[in-house]
């Protein structure tokens, strides 16, 4: 009968304009996946493969094969669970607990903690801040900031860290060119014990916003 065939999904893939990074696409990935399969589906095929096929999608080959390894069915034996262990998603910041200082009905603080390029938007100049907090005391590696801004030009940005009941410290000034969906990473060395990171724009030609924050771990 119908309902003994199997079903397969033609195409699923991620584009590169869509996501901040190839984590947040393949956690985007496996909730299709997931979602998909309490409707019969029990096949995808990834589009695309390699890096030749189609480059502006987030592929399975590059990167560490983070796409491919972490929907593989070695990692995820049922393909209705989204979770993956920790080591294919690196990101604590992932819908964290968010405060700024301003932010506009359609571009809330919330944003830039969601997986998306949608942003968050203070709808005012400079000085503005966001703030995450990660919950408890961790370790963090990378910082990667994905820019909303419009115009392009010169901008200030500090990024502060705090333990709980301590003070801010400024872990880095970033002073340079931006413009809108530039990535900026730092690489904090193994700092430890943090539960705090807040992201201050001093300068900017444009009203201070994010598309997307991710904290690595």
């Amino acid at each position: 009968s119908a309902k003994d065939k199997p079903i397969i999904m033609g195409e699923l893939g991620a584009f590169k304009q869509s996501y901040p990074s190839r984590e947040a696409a393949a956690r985007d990935l496996r909730k299709w996946q997931a979602n998909s399969s309490r409707f019969g589906f029990s096949g995808w095929i990834l589009w695309a493969w390699d890096l030749h096929e189609l480059p502006e999608t987030f592929n399975a080959q590059d990167e560490n094969e983070i796409v491919d390894r972490s929907m593989a069915p070695s990692v995820r034996p049922d393909p209705s669970l989204v979770d993956v262990p920790e080591s294919f998603d690196r990101n604590i910041a992932y819908r964290k607990p968010v405060s700024s200082s301003r932010e506009t009905p359609q571009q809330s603080a919330s944003k830039v903690v969601d997986g998306t390029m949608e942003p968050w938007g203070a709808g005012d100049f400079a000085p503005q801040w966001i703030e995450i907090d990660l919950a408890r005391p961790t370790s963090i590696g990378v910082i990667r900031l994905v820019v909303n801004q419009t115009p392009a030009g010169e901008t200030i940005h500090q990024i502060l860290v705090r333990r709980s009941g301590e003070e801010y410290r400024v872990l880095r000034e970033i002073r340079q060119r931006t413009s809108d969906f530039q990535i900026l990473e730092y690489d904090t060395l193994g700092l430890t014990n943090v539960q705090f990171v807040k992201v201050l724009t001093v300068q900017s030609p444009s009203w201070v916003g994010w598309r997307e924050i991710e904290i690595l771990k």
